[in-house]
């Protein structure tokens, strides 16, 4: 039986907001489309973690950005007053889930604090928070993405573009978008 999906309302702000940005998806989808990925996380310290060089859970940094992937990275930048956007192209392929995790890793120098995630496949795949139980489906979305949170087992493959904040944590980007959207 399917878990019951909780609506993307204010009472769930603390977790994830429905965001506006101006986009074409067609056009998003044909810059990052040939974007290499490759599994998260090969060097993983932790043998025992699921993300160790995982063949289902792919990631590549978009090198060549286009004109329309940055309009979104600048949008995010404007509404969110974050000067460190990152976009990165991620797949999760069909017939897997992706356990219930935190991002917040030090990348180089720097941890990842929060995402804009944009998803780019028609069949857009629930998220689940640890706290909260699973949320509707979303097309465009702030995520706190240090809050646990994982997507339950899909039938079809997930493709987004994760534009990863590394300046500010959740709670200011939030409260900058409100004021600025």
């Amino acid at each position: 039986m399917a878990k019951k999906r909780r609506k993307i309302d204010s009472s769930i702000s603390d977790y994830i907001y429905n965001i506006d940005l101006s986009y074409d998806l067609a056009k998003v989808f044909e810059e990052v489309k040939d974007t290499p990925t490759a599994p998260y996380f090969p060097q993983n310290p932790y043998k025992d973690s699921w993300f160790k060089n995982t063949k289902t859970w792919l990631h590549g940094r978009i090198e060549n950005i286009g004109p329309e992937v940055q309009n979104i990275v600048d949008q995010i930048k404007e509404l969110t007053e974050s000067k460190d956007v990152v976009p990165k192209l991620v797949r999760q392929l069909a017939g897997s889930l992706l356990p219930l995790h935190t991002d917040l890793r030090k990348v180089t120098a720097r941890y990842n604090l929060c995402a804009v995630n944009i998803q780019l496949t028609t069949e857009v795949a629930p998220v689940e928070f640890e706290e909260i139980g699973v949320v509707e489906p979303y097309r465009c979305a702030l995520l706190n993405i240090i809050k646990r949170h994982g997507v339950p087992m899909i039938t079809e493959e997930r493709i987004y573009i994760k534009n990863s904040i590394y300046d500010i944590p959740y709670d200011v980007a939030l409260s900058n978008y409100l004021k600025n959207k």
